[in-house]
């Protein structure tokens, strides 16, 4: 009587560290997104954004000043919203400034949160159009992990932008919708031409290579289901769609 023989079971490969992931989103991101699939972590890109966002924050209100910010964004307002404004009693007007005014602050400080909704809902638009759109099935947690790590390019503009705040000249120019120049907006006036302003913005080039690097997650965990150009094409479409919308209401 044989015994059959067993063959001996190759030892998985091993994951990559969490530093790894990170390095390879700007290198390799199919690596990345390939190891998603098997352990769905996402708080070290978490905590590469809440870090810098609170330094940013915390050089604007040092060095630019929340009262300067507000000012700002008064000053970059339609002709018609400064307008309606002037209207008001000088009672109301204090009080919209003094809204205005703890908006930024107190959602700025609070953005290590805003980072965790704005995720959530990011991932469950991309999932809902992959897996309805593109016939993918790709589970909420990949995909929430996805758009975390996706999302570190953005690193380069939070970077950028505390730089600036740091090296500004003249606190009165710094814009906070708007605080790099890394998209053609800078060349128009956001007073005189609102919709337009908005509609450059999204042509950032970090913007969009955030894109790209969302498109190669989603089609690399949809398990090959959906091709990395159309994954690529589709997470730009939903971009551009959503910022010509913006564009839109901006300039009514």
């Amino acid at each position: 009587m044989s015994t059959a023989v067993t063959p001996p079971v190759e030892p998985s490969a091993p994951g990559l560290s969490e530093p790894q992931r990170i390095i390879n989103v700007y290198t390799a991101p199919s690596k990345t997104f390939m190891d998603i699939r098997r352990n769905a972590s996402w708080w070290a890109p978490w905590i590469l954004f809440s870090i810098f966002s609170l330094i940013f924050v915390t050089s604007v209100d040092k060095k630019i000043t929340w009262d300067r910010v507000v000012d700002g964004a008064l000053a970059n307002m339609s002709d018609a919203q400064k307008a309606r404004m002037e209207q008001a009693p000088p009672a109301a007007q204090q009080q919209q400034r003094q809204i205005m005014l703890a908006s930024f602050k107190y959602i700025s400080y609070a953005f290590p949160l805003v980072i965790l909704i704005g995720t959530v809902v990011i991932a469950a638009i991309l999932m809902a159009a992959f897996n309805f759109g593109l016939g993918a099935e790709i589970p909420f947690k990949q995909a929430f992990a996805t758009v975390m790590y996706g999302s570190l390019p953005r690193l380069v503009t939070s970077l950028l932008a505390i730089i600036i705040v740091l090296l500004i000249q003249n606190p009165d120019n710094f814009n906070i919708e708007n605080p790099v120049p890394t998209n053609p907006a800078v060349l128009v006036d956001s007073v005189a031409h609102p919709g337009l302003y908005r509609f450059l913005v999204s042509f950032d080039i970090v913007s969009i290579w955030t894109c790209i690097v969302l498109g190669i997650g989603f089609a690399t965990i949809s398990n090959l289901k959906v091709k990395r150009n159309t994954g690529i094409a589709m997470v730009l479409a939903l971009y551009f769609l959503w910022n010509f919308g913006a564009a839109g209401l901006k300039s009514l």
